[in-house]
């Protein structure tokens, strides 16, 4: 019942998100029309192909290392925070170098960097990760519910005062920013204090020796997912990127089901190898059949309805 119901914490924030994006996220789409919304994608894109980088496949580790050494969290979270704001300053750099070689303009350039800058404010994820290890989603929910709700205050105010391009891409901004902000109220709420943090050099090494593959992995994945977006703007320039950006969005909508229940049940998983080996297998075991048939579930029924729903 503990995990059922952090799944069903989870799955209540991003059922909202998807009921958001359906109206506010059509609507901005919508006020945008084709080339601009075509711009927008291809800058959150272009970001998204190195964003994988500044994270350095912490993420699930760091789950995993908070839930065996408990009382080591506190190092670990200091230690992968610090790792995280230098992975984002790096790739950071590395963005606004491979901007420069493309055929963008001087203020589509500009507009990414702003987009880019969010990856500083992401490094607070840890706390986020360290609610994960504790099945105690529902504060990163409250969070996130709130960011949620006062970003579509926001783009509703601009597409009412007829905001330019730039105002939207400075929301994304401003998401990361108040997530950021959200995660560190709730972790204060909880009677836990950024300041108890520690850095050490040694959980570096040990932390980076398991999660390199998982970088290449994030890197991978951030690839196949978005070089589709940017390629289309370079080939057949913003208008056709508009169109299609609007169509990916009902398949990238689902996404969210197998990386919910993967991030609520992975405590779960990892406490059943502590006990028997075999209860570890047959949780693993459990979670990919019921990943599977959820996913032949929404593939029928995205490939039966999706006429309507476009």
């Amino acid at each position: 019942m503990r995990y059922f119901k952090n799944t069903a914490w989870l799955f209540a924030e991003k059922t909202l998100r998807i009921v958001s994006s359906l109206f506010v996220g059509t609507w901005v789409a919508r006020y945008l029309g084709p080339e601009q919304y075509g711009a927008f994608n291809y800058v959150v894109s272009f970001v998204a192909l190195f964003a994988a980088f500044s994270t350095l496949g912490l993420d699930v580790v760091l789950v995993r290392e908070i839930v065996k050494n408990e009382d080591k969290a506190d190092v670990l979270m200091g230690t992968a925070f610090m790792m995280k704001v230098v992975g984002a300053l790096v790739t950071m750099i590395l963005i606004i170098v491979a901007s420069y070689f493309t055929l963008n303009d001087v203020s589509t350039n500009l507009l990414i960097i702003i987009v880019s800058a969010g990856m500083l404010f992401n490094s607070f994820n840890v706390i986020d990760l360290y609610f994960q290890s504790k099945v105690l989603s529902r504060y990163v929910v409250y969070s996130k519910v709130i960011i949620l709700l006062f970003s579509s205050a926001i783009k509703i105010v601009l597409i009412l005062n007829e905001a330019d391009l730039s105002a939207f891409v400075w929301v994304v901004l401003l998401d990361s920013v108040a997530l950021a902000g959200g995660y560190i109220i709730f972790y204060y709420y909880n009677s836990l204090t950024l300041r108890s943090w520690k850095f050490e050099k040694r959980i570096v090494i040990d932390l980076l020796l398991d999660s390199w593959p998982l970088v290449f992995s994030g890197v991978a994945i951030a690839i196949y997912m978005r070089v589709d977006q940017v390629m289309i703007k370079e080939m057949m320039g913003l208008n056709a990127l508009g169109q299609y950006a609007a169509a990916v969005k009902l398949s990238e909508a689902w996404y969210f089901i197998p990386m919910m229940i993967g991030a609520s049940l992975t405590p779960a998983i990892i406490n059943a190898k502590k006990v028997d080996e075999k209860l570890y297998y047959d949780r693993l075991q459990y979670l990919y059949t019921f990943m599977v048939w959820v996913a032949i579930v929404v593939a029928v029924l995205m490939t039966i309805l999706s006429d309507d729903i476009v």
